[in-house]
């Protein structure tokens, strides 16, 4: 579903999917675009409001922070007289889209609907920042003045003005945590109740879980089994692997529905098929050679097509292990922040050669720029709090994002219960947590 806002008068005609323009007089005007349902603290109080009414009680009880007491996969936007209220989910999984000239702005899911209205430039800047981490962080995109929207923002747009903030970032996470003792059935619980409180919530007609060789898809599916009648498990990769090997040990153990999906031969064809699909609903921010992924969720949907909800183990180690350098971090990160500037200078032209790219149309000093900006994210906290940071912002957010918008393209429901802020703050508590 896209959509579009600007307060550009002209614009008032422009059609998408959704009507925002006519909206009445019955304000606020709550829009969702994803999925919301009550946090673990509050859960038994609004478990039984629909996820707009959840929205809107909130809101009247506590304005701004009614979005402490939701999580989700989302961007909620908030209409009033006199103005909007536009925020992202804590992850970023969903996204938007700004461009911005002088005091009128244009604001959408589609990059391509952006694109469709004026002419966009590519930024060669920022492609080279890509063509150095893998994705683009920091709310970067391949074009001149177009961002990507973040993590835990919120966006307010009243009296003329525009304004950015953040509700939530994970230094709030390290800023607040309490480590306490707690005995083993606590977390046990814990972990029960967050998986089954989106199922009790959004009530999804057929549940998937992604199965792999981890403790992480494990942990989720331990949870899931007393839902086995409505549980699917899916793989894909090679049937030689660890990973569907053991997928089909629990399969057998546990008499479980489960498919592995593995495209033995691709060809060219195949792969420019899914590859077109990934750049025009992935808004550029989808690699490509992610396209068997697409193909395994785009066949399971077909043979389960009452599937509405699909649960992932994604950033079931990264979280809660300390991460390393050059294998869930980038190395250039640590070395960037441990070399002066000039030698940054000569690593970034080095490295941006080694990969191919034309210098002549770069600028090695903002490309620098933009790296520090993404640094500067853990900025004031401790070397294990910043490797958090870092994991929090380039894996979590910027890279199973990924995955995450290609199983919502097929599944209405998403879950990544490691990615959970419960689940964060459960784990931000616990004293054998590798920062505690």
């Amino acid at each position: 579903m896209d959509w579009f806002i600007t307060n550009n008068n002209t614009y008032k005609k422009l059609q998408t999917n959704i009507k925002i323009n006519n909206h009445g007089k019955n304000y606020p005007i709550i829009f969702i675009d994803g999925y919301v349902l009550p946090r673990q603290k509050v859960f038994e109080k609004y478990c039984d409001l629909n996820q707009e009414d959840l929205i809107k009680t909130l809101y009247k009880q506590n304005r701004n922070e009614f979005i402490k007491y939701i999580k989700g996969i989302f961007i909620i936007i908030i209409f009033e007289e006199d103005g909007f209220r536009l925020i992202t989910d804590r992850q970023g999984i969903k996204k938007y889209f700004s461009y911005q000239s002088r005091d009128i702005f244009y604001i959408s899911s589609s990059l391509e609907l952006l694109a469709n209205q004026f002419s966009l430039s590519l930024d060669f800047d920022k492609i080279a920042v890509f063509s150095l981490t893998s994705h683009f962080i920091n709310g970067l995109t391949s074009f001149s003045n177009v961002k990507a929207s973040m993590p835990g923002q919120l966006i307010t747009y009243k009296g003329g003005e525009i304004k950015s903030e953040y509700y939530w970032k994970p230094g709030f996470l390290l800023e607040n945590r309490k480590p306490k003792k707690n005995k083993f059935d606590y977390y046990s619980m814990a972990w029960e109740n967050l998986i089954h409180n989106y199922i009790k919530y959004l009530k999804p007609k057929e549940i998937a879980v992604t199965m792999t060789g981890g403790n992480d898809s494990r942990m989720v599916l331990a949870a899931l089994l007393p839902y086995k009648d409505s549980l699917h498990g899916f793989t894909y990769g090679n049937p030689c692997s660890c990973d569907v090997h053991i997928a089909n040990l629990i399969r057998d153990k546990l008499n479980l529905r489960h498919t592995n999906y593995y495209v033995s031969n691709p060809t060219s064809a195949w792969f420019r098929h899914h590859s077109k699909q990934l750049i025009r609903y992935g808004n550029s921010l989808i690699n490509i050679h992610r396209a068997h992924r697409k193909d395994a969720i785009e066949q399971d949907k077909k043979y389960h097509p009452n599937t509405e909800m699909i649960y992932t183990g994604l950033m079931g180690g990264e979280y809660i292990k300390e991460p390393i350098y050059n294998v869930t971090i980038p190395d250039l990160f640590y070395k960037l922040r441990n070399t002066n500037e000039s030698k940054a200078f000569v690593m970034i032209r080095n490295l941006l050669i080694r990969s191919g790219i034309n210098l002549s149309e770069i600028r090695i000093r903002k490309v620098y720029d933009y790296l520090l900006e993404f640094l500067d994210l853990g900025k004031g906290f401790g070397i294990k709090e910043q490797k958090f940071i870092y994991t929090y912002y380039y894996y979590g957010c910027a890279h199973h994002s990924q995955d995450s918008n290609i199983f919502l393209r097929y599944i209405k429901y998403l879950v990544n219960p490691f990615m959970d802020v419960d689940f964060l703050e459960m784990i931000a508590d616990y004293p054998g947590w590798y920062i505690n």
